[in-house]
């Protein structure tokens, strides 16, 4: 789970939150109860993904 788009610096949070069976759904356990709106866990996946975008933008 990257996250990451094919695209080059874009940062895909849909992607790294998304529900194996419902993909407009967050998973279960990242988000407030509502599938949509992130709680702290979500918060440090998309810190997470986001600093992997960086990341790799700054090694290239």
């Amino acid at each position: 789970m990257s996250g990451q788009s094919d695209a080059e610096g874009v940062l895909d949070y849909d992607r790294a939150a998304a529900d194996g069976m419902y993909k407009e759904r967050m998973k279960d356990g990242i988000h407030i109860g509502d599938g949509l709106h992130p709680n702290t866990k979500g918060g440090q996946l998309m810190a997470q993904t986001a600093y992997r975008v960086i990341q790799n933008s700054v090694e290239k």
